[in-house]
């Protein structure tokens, strides 16, 4: 009974000091007296991966962001898709909706031939300007075979320091334009005084692009990148600029469990002709990273910015049972119920 009760003690001691965590992060009240959510603290993080896996749907549909639209008549069908993998999409509507209530939607763009739908959005409070990158569709009526296409394009092309993944340079490209005019025009009146951007499996790839560059376009503003499933996008270079060149970019990573897509493209060799003239590729991941569910018995590894990842991470035989993989990579709307993450948060209350 004694041992009982100092386990019950000691779990007692970690949630009052995670309560205290989540409390010194998130200490600033929101226009509508709300707490403040901090995109790298557990519930920002939440909120976050609700906001990326909810835009499977139809985002850029008149009303989705309106809590007095009927939700009747909103379109949440998934034509021969795996959405439901994913969760019920009136439900996650819902959930962002309590996250990010009256979210703004500034711009939002359903994809053509080289790239995946993208948006920006306001905050109620001004306090974000949130960019947000649909990942690779689950529906072959909705760009499947197209986005697919644009994880296959796994050569290299130079960027301002080290080499990116030639498809997700391609189809950021694609969005740069639209995405960072209205960001900036944002900014320039005086609202938003953070840019976060988001983003799930391709979705998070782009994530990375596009936090970059406005970490670049904007030293002066503080960008926040969180991805989910994230692929490797460049070489240790680029990985490198992310981690030590920007200064203003705080960058992270969820993974969960056997997730095969983020571990995925693995270094090697690539046709020249599409690969720069050059024959090797090198991929590293940047940033932080949280791996829940990082074995068979449920625990959690997080690992800091510069630190090597785990020799396990690239190893885990989970990645091996393609039903496991549908599962973990689909689930990121769902994981944070598991109560033991917070233990896994670093001290400091960000990752």
């Amino acid at each position: 009974m004694r041992g009982r009760a100092r386990a019950v003690a000691a779990r007692s001691a970690r949630l009052i000091a995670r309560d205290a965590r989540r409390r010194a992060v998130v200490s600033r009240a929101s226009g509508d007296g709300r707490e403040a959510l901090v995109p790298r603290a557990r519930e920002g993080a939440t909120a976050l991966a609700t906001l990326s896996m909810a835009s499977y749907w139809r985002f850029g549909q008149r009303g989705y962001f309106d809590a007095d639209a009927r939700e009747a008549e909103l379109d949440f069908a998934t034509p021969l898709g795996f959405e439901p993998l994913i969760g019920d999409g009136r439900a996650l509507r819902r959930a962002t909706l309590e996250a990010f209530p009256k979210l703004k939607r500034l711009s939002w763009n359903d994809g053509g031939e080289a790239t995946t739908r993208a948006g920006v959005f306001a905050t109620s409070d001004e306090e974000w300007v949130v960019v947000v990158f649909r990942g690779t569709t689950p529906s072959p009526l909705r760009g499947l075979i197209r986005e697919s296409q644009i994880n296959g394009r796994a050569g290299q092309v130079k960027m301002k320091e080290g080499r990116a993944h030639a498809g997700y340079a391609r189809a950021y490209e694609a969005l740069r334009d639209e995405i960072e005019t209205t960001v900036r025009d944002e900014l320039e009146r005086g609202r938003g005084k953070k840019v976060v951007v988001t983003g799930h499996s391709l979705g998070g790839a782009l994530t990375t692009l596009c936090a970059a560059s406005l970490a670049e376009a904007h030293a002066d503003v503080e960008v926040e990148a969180v991805t989910f499933g994230q692929p490797r996008v460049g070489d240790k270079a680029f990985a490198r600029y992310l981690d030590q060149g920007l200064t203003n970019l705080n960058y992270a990573r969820i993974v969960h469990g056997g997730d095969l897509f983020a571990r995925v493209p693995t270094s090697g060799y690539w046709l020249p002709s599409a690969n720069d003239g050059k024959f090797a590729v090198e991929y590293a991941h940047a940033g932080s990273m949280l791996w829940t569910n990082s074995n068979s018995g449920g625990g959690h590894t997080y690992v800091a910015k510069g630190e090597e990842e785990p020799e396990e991470f690239s190893r885990d035989v989970r990645m091996l049972n393609p039903i496991t993989v549908a599962n973990h990579h689909s689930g990121y709307a769902r994981f944070f119920e598991d109560s033991t993450i917070a233990d896994a948060w670093p001290k400091a209350g960000l990752l």
